[in-house]
């Protein structure tokens, strides 16, 4: 499993970081293709928001997409 975690920033963002990870949770509730993480859980009490996906081994998507890290 990982754990993606939104923490709070500042003030003045906290209504843009509140739809973004509503937005987010949405869209992987939706999602079923054998290339995306399932979402398993979803924390939204105190003062971070969290993600538990279903672990996928090879690094991180963006440095994957860049070539920065390919899994040997």
């Amino acid at each position: 499993m990982a754990i993606k975690v939104f923490k709070k920033s500042h003030p003045l963002c906290e209504a843009w970081n509140e739809q973004l990870f509503k937005k987010e949770m949405e869209i992987l509730c939706l999602a079923r293709h054998p290339h995306v993480n399932k979402l398993l859980a979803v924390s939204h009490n105190g003062p971070r928001r969290c993600l538990l996906l279903e672990y996928m081994n090879g690094g991180s998507l963006d440095k994957r997409l860049t070539n920065q890290e390919l899994p040997t």
